[in-house]
């Protein structure tokens, strides 16, 4: 079997893959990801994990992912600071966001790229919910400034679709473009 590598220095989408397989090598991507392109959200989280799996030049099955929120078609990043954390939030307090990953699995000149959305609805938040979770650091590193994880999870009313998506990597989605490959993430040990 050939040796499975994750591009991606993500605490979240690392944990996840360690569920599966311990020591997984971690790779480093050069590639800079550009929000800004006019694509459709699944075809940027797609375009983005393609150029992060292409830019390792390493041996074996690389696996890249990227993942955006939106809301009302607008594209939640990572917030710059605090200010702009409880901005995001006041913007998807209450409302349904989407969650988009792209997953890339690079093998040599092969590239399998795909994609998992989820429907993610907030609660509505007073100002000194948002102010308390803004405080804890915790929104500051995520994209869409929440999480499924955490002090986050009190935020969710509720989720349609994959819950690994929300926190970074569909596992679901990544087993099956493995098997496709003849490989199984129960038997990556």
């Amino acid at each position: 079997m050939k040796l499975l590598k994750l591009a991606s220095t993500s605490p979240r989408r690392i944990a996840l893959l360690q569920e599966f397989y311990k020591d997984i090598p971690i790779v480093n991507t050069n590639y800079e990801e550009d929000n800004t392109l006019h694509l459709p959200l699944q075809e940027l989280v797609m375009h983005h994990a393609k150029g992060k799996a292409q830019s390792v030049t390493e041996e074996g099955i690389i696996i890249a992912a990227d993942t955006l929120v939106s809301c009302n078609n607008i594209i939640l990043p990572k917030p710059k600071d605090e200010t702009q954390a409880k901005e995001m939030l006041a913007l998807i307090s209450g409302k349904q966001v989407t969650v988009m990953t792209g997953v890339a699995l690079k093998d040599g000149e092969e590239l399998d790229v795909d994609y998992e959305s989820t429907l993610v609805e907030l609660k509505t938040l007073t100002q000194e919910e948002i102010e308390s979770y803004v405080a804890t650091k915790e929104p500051l590193d995520k994209a869409g400034a929440f999480t499924i994880l955490g002090k986050g999870a009190v935020l969710i009313e509720k989720i349609d679709g994959c819950y690994t998506n929300v926190i970074g990597l569909p596992i679901p989605k990544l087993a099956s473009m493995l098997k496709k490959k003849g490989i199984s993430l129960l038997q990556t040990q």
